[in-house]
């Protein structure tokens, strides 16, 4: 097969892992892969080696009262040059570039990632603001589009998938779940010696929903109850970056968590920590959750969305409710007081772990386009 993924940039992020893993994963199987980004950012230069990757300007901005702005030429010239069998398009701007255009001789996939603001429900207070006028008039565009191209629309929990089919209104059988994958050679259990302390550990963007007041607020009360030799080492770069160093120092935080911004040898970080704790207001899946049972540390996670599919109560980790502080330390102070309970929790995530490998995840990505195309 020919397929072309879509993905409007390469920062660090589940979803752009994800694109080229499975570039590299399909491309091994002999399919020709071509991933198309909107712009030159790529933080992943090892993971990208080897992967057909081209960098192409276009972009749409469909206006209500003045002139839209579609720049999709480039797009479309690449498109017909290369003659894809499958279109695998990735985040929202992936979406209105590559459904502007289609052909009935393509088959069109949309990976759905998260919950973008553009199909959320409009706030009666709200419905007559600019911003929410241009919501819904791209909503409605975009929404026939996928009817035009037949789209299939792959959820990565059925939390996503509720939520797609809640706010698109979307056929059942147009519809699959498949949870994420992740490298299995890369995180697993490393032979590496735990950091000084109890070692807590929290990874990803630093954005409101991510809620990382709330672990600070943790450590504190942690700390006020006499755990003196607690850790949190956090991993992750973002906009709210600068008030959370704010708040650190506010609260005395500063010889007890540190923010170490990105690195690229994650997976052993993950083995240097004792537990790993999860605060997303809102999560669609968590893969992170998925690559630290891989490396044999338990979890701690709001029970939101994704993380509740994941987790099995007392098995790999624990939830907890959202905000819910004085349980999510009691959690922590359990395994705290009884370390012992580690390995077994690790050990089970690890199995748990397994079933998420690249190898089995591309195989039914690939049976998905095969059905797709036999339907045509």
């Amino acid at each position: 097969m020919r397929i072309a993924q879509i993905i409007p940039a390469l920062p660090k992020g589940g979803a752009e892992r994800l694109v080229l893993n499975l570039c590299r994963q399909l491309s091994i199987r002999g399919h020709d892969v071509l991933v198309i980004s909107f712009t030159h950012e790529n933080k992943y230069f090892d993971l990208s080696s080897g992967c057909n990757i081209k960098v192409i300007r276009s972009k749409i901005h469909y206006s209500i009262l003045g002139a839209s702005v579609i720049q999709t030429a480039e797009y479309n010239r690449i498109i017909d040059d290369f003659k894809p069998d499958i279109i695998h398009s990735h985040l929202i701007d992936a979406e209105l570039v590559s459904r502007n255009r289609t052909s009935n001789s393509i088959r069109y996939v949309t990976h759905w990632h998260g919950c973008p603001e553009l199909i959320n429900p409009i706030p009666i207070n709200k419905i007559f603001s600019k911003d929410t006028m241009w919501k819904w008039n791209t909503k409605r565009i975009l929404k026939k589009q996928y009817r035009d191209c037949r789209n299939h629309f792959l959820c990565i929990s059925g939390f996503i998938k509720g939520y797609v089919q809640k706010n698109l209104g979307i056929n059942e059988n147009d519809i699959s779940v498949l949870h994420n994958a992740i490298d299995l050679g890369l995180f697993r259990p490393i032979p590496i010696k735990k950091k000084a302390g109890f070692r807590l550990i929290n990874i990803g963007s630093l954005q409101s929903n991510k809620n990382h007041m709330f672990l600070l607020a943790l450590m504190r009360k942690l700390i006020n109850a006499g755990y003196d030799d607690l850790y949190l080492d956090i991993y992750g770069e973002g906009p709210e970056l600068n008030r959370l160093l704010e708040e650190k120092t506010k609260l005395g935080l500063d010889e007890k968590v540190v923010f170490h911004g990105i690195v690229d040898n994650i997976e052993e970080q993950l083995n240097q920590a004792h537990v790993l704790v999860h605060s997303a207001w809102h999560e669609p899946f968590g893969l992170i959750l998925v690559e630290a049972m891989a490396c044999g540390i338990p979890v701690i996670s709001f029970n939101t969305g994704g993380p509740a599919e994941l987790i099995k109560e007392g098995f790999t980790g624990y939830l907890t409710e959202k905000d819910d502080l004085e349980t999510f330390a009691d959690r922590v102070t359990m395994l705290y007081g009884d370390m012992e309970k580690l390995d077994p929790l690790g050990a089970n995530g690890q199995k748990f772990a397994q079933s998420f490998g690249l190898e089995a995840y591309t195989q039914q990505v690939e049976s998905l386009y095969e059905k797709l195309l036999s339907a045509n």
